[in-house]
């Protein structure tokens, strides 16, 4: 979102949320005299203490990844305010778990300032013109292929369009229009130069959200149990066919984190690779076993950093899917190895 689609969103959402929490809390509200609605600055009486808080806002929470993802991206949910339009009674439970503090035009609230001052507000429902808009192109499966495929490789975005099409697995004729797409939302530069990316860490923070729902769902996956995980600390993903995803890449990558849950990312329309997996660590179906293999919606040769390893933007996804406490913390992490890359 540009800082202009970024005021107006503020400008027709904030005096909403601030006039529901009026009226169901009776705390008032405004944006600080001092800031630019841009920068989303406002500031609560509650009593007689004055709360100043940084907005954050989403049109659409539909997964708990949303909510890991910023509480990943924050220090501290106590300055951070999430505003949305309407949030669940689940999701509004999610956020008090997370410590994420919001209000939503409904008038749902979750306020505190860490000691003596708890409010919570969930279950209120908005008004039928209150809904929230469906999310934007950007949510496109196309679109979130070819994201991915520029925070994994950021050279790739000056490639050509069949480079680009063969590393994403994309149609060419799509990738015009996510080029714009990317601009108009203040995503995309262009220079004399070439193309760059710009604002990445709200970027990687809507393609988590969009792979969370738009993309993963769609893709292939099982899973498996197997007698003795152990065995699986020691392997070394196939080159250009499987690749370490969730826990166990980031273990990798971090040296934070002891793997609990197994995610492989494997091509398994080549002949024979998942049944070599299956037969060399003895896996055996289950629901509800450890082991998840997924088909990568990726050319995973082209797009590979470091062997064995999924690109990072992804291995970030997985962890906040996950919704272990443990995971998002390491997400953390993460992101800041993003920023030194």
């Amino acid at each position: 979102m540009n800082p202009k689609e970024w005021e107006r969103t503020l400008a027709v959402w904030l005096p909403k949320v601030l006039a529901a929490l009026r009226n169901s809390a009776g705390i008032d509200g405004h944006v600080m005299p001092n800031s630019m609605l841009s920068e989303g600055m406002v500031e609560l009486a509650i009593n007689e203490t004055l709360l100043t808080y940084r907005c954050e806002f989403k049109m659409r929470i539909s997964h708990f990844a949303v909510l890991a993802d910023m509480r990943a991206r924050t220090n501290s949910g106590n300055s951070v305010l999430l505003i949305t339009p309407a949030l669940s009674q689940e999701m509004a439970l999610r956020c008090r778990a997370a410590g994420i503090q919001f209000l939503d035009a409904a008038g749902n609230a979750y306020l505190t300032d860490g000691q003596c001052m708890f409010i919570f507000i969930a279950g209120l429902k908005t008004a039928a013109d209150d809904a929230p808009l469906e999310a934007g192109s950007l949510a496109t499966p196309a679109a979130l292929r070819m994201i991915f495929a520029f925070l994994a490789k950021p050279a790739l975005i000056n490639a050509s369009y069949r480079e680009i099409s063969w590393a994403a697995k994309v149609s060419t004729g799509s990738i015009g229009q996510v080029f714009n797409s990317l601009a108009a939302r203040n995503f995309l530069a262009t220079t004399k130069t070439g193309r760059r990316l710009k604002n990445e860490r709200l970027l990687i923070s809507e393609w988590s959200a969009g792979y969370a729902n738009r993309l993963r769902p769609k893709l292939e996956r099982l899973r498996f149990a197997a007698d003795n995980v152990d065995r699986l600390y020691q392997w070394l993903p196939t080159q250009g066919v499987a690749a370490w995803g969730g826990e166990m890449a980031a273990a990798v990558l971090t040296k934070h984190l002891k793997p609990q849950q197994f995610t492989i990312y494997l091509d398994m329309d080549v002949p024979g690779a998942l049944n070599e997996i299956v037969g060399e660590f003895r896996l055996r179906k289950d629901n509800q076993g450890a082991i998840e293999v997924v088909q990568p919606f990726w050319k995973i040769a082209e797009l590979e950093v470091q062997q064995g390893i999924a690109p990072i933007p992804l291995v970030y996804a997985d962890l906040l899917i996950s919704g272990d406490p443990r995971n998002i913390e390491v997400a953390s992490h993460l992101l800041d190895i993003m920023n030194d890359a």
